[in-house]
């Protein structure tokens, strides 16, 4: 005899979520309802030339997914020009399709406007209080720099200008990306422990150790062990 077939079970509910990753999960300034870019109407000066409404025309015109909302983002002035156009070349060898320099000189706005190609740039001129145009102090203006993107519902990856990009970071197959922080920034580590800090630590310690090597030492204390290995 032929017994009925047993209906399958269906699938468990997915586990509640722990505190710790409840915790984890983004908030972001633009809902994923919200329509997209947000807040076009404000022409706050703090947020640059035009204000939001300006960043609004660039993520436009720049073509940016609704949904994803991803762009990749780089911060650069004149004095950098040669370089930034390996930059602009890397990006667009790389296909990757939704790119901004936000450019701190007009000499800079024309530079990508002719050399870009895919990449637009977006002009916001601010300066550091000291006046000074170096790297360290275009470095400390980048994350107030990308605050009106952030405020359109953008999400931004920041990079670098001396940064040569293979393939496209945004891709999805196989994603490159954890898409998992509010905020991730770029360091000079080498491997997992050394881009969290450890090398740091090193360069914080009083008292190196022998394989640290004489890089880590201060100069009176590799004088010292120069006066500690002279025969009595």
């Amino acid at each position: 005899n032929l017994r009925p077939r047993t209906p399958p079970l269906p699938p468990p509910p997915p586990p509640a979520a722990s505190p710790a990753e409840a915790a984890m999960r983004l908030d972001p300034l633009v809902q994923a309802e919200e329509i997209f870019p947000a807040n076009c109407d404000g022409r706050d000066e703090e947020d640059g030339p035009g204000g939001l409404a300006a960043v609004c025309e660039t993520v436009r015109r720049s073509g940016v997914d609704e949904r994803a909302r991803e762009v990749l983002i780089a911060i650069s002035n004149r004095n950098i020009l040669s370089m930034l156009s390996l930059y602009m070349e890397g990006v667009r060898r790389a296909g990757v399709r939704h790119s901004v320099v936000v450019t701190l000189d007009s000499a800079t706005t024309k530079h990508v406007q002719q050399h870009g190609g895919v990449t637009l740039a977006h002009e916001h001129v601010l300066r550091a209080k000291g006046g000074g145009t170096d790297g360290h102090s275009t470095s400390g203006l980048k994350f107030r720099l990308l605050v009106p993107w952030l405020k359109v519902g953008c999400n931004v990856l920041l990079s670098d200008v001396d940064v040569v990009y293979l393939r496209d970071p945004f891709q999805s197959s196989p994603p490159l990306l954890h898409r998992d922080s509010d905020v991730e920034a770029m360091t000079d580590g080498w491997s997992d422990e050394t881009a969290y800090g450890w090398h740091m630590a090193l360069l914080a310690a009083s008292e190196p150790s022998a394989d640290d090597g004489e890089a880590l030492r201060t100069p009176q204390q590799a004088a010292d062990a120069a006066a500690a290995a002279q025969p009595p």
